[in-house]
């Protein structure tokens, strides 16, 4: 039997909020519970499954979209150069942390490899913000001499 994806969008758009909230007041519930008995991993271990399944019905979706819509495919080049640049900032970053820092990182048991990814995750989304606010900020200019 085939859901009609028609049938399907109308639910969702009627219904999805509720749905999507039902279900995280669900799992909240369920992770205070068993929270109180001692087990913290059971909100960690559901965050990492919605993770997973967003991240899988995200990757369906844009399948099903650029096969849909091939003349498209330059949108998908546009995410493939941002995650590429992240991926340089994060390569691109010491591993080291400042001397201010080292207290607070041993204590708290973060490896190199952990500080490295932070580091360069945080450099690029700073540098990503700083050229999205430019190129807003030319945008405006070049809008009022049109």
């Amino acid at each position: 039997m085939r859901i009609k994806s028609d049938v399907m969008y109308k639910f969702l758009i009627k219904r999805g909020q509720m749905v999507a909230f039902l279900v995280g007041a669900v799992i909240a519930i369920i992770h205070v519970v068993l929270a109180m008995g001692g087990n913290y991993d059971f909100g960690l271990n559901m965050s990492y499954a919605l993770i997973a399944i967003s991240a899988f019905v995200l990757l369906i979706g844009v399948a099903k979209y650029f096969i849909e819509n091939p003349k498209q495919i330059k949108t998908l080049l546009g995410f493939i150069v941002l995650f590429a640049l992240v991926g340089v900032f994060i390569m691109t970053s010491s591993s080291e942390a400042p001397a201010v820092l080292q207290k607070t990182i041993d204590a708290q048991g973060i490896s190199p490899s952990v500080y490295k990814y932070v580091s360069g995750s945080v450099n690029a989304t700073m540098i990503l913000l700083a050229l999205a606010f430019a190129g807003l900020v030319i945008s405006e200019i070049v809008s009022i001499f049109k």
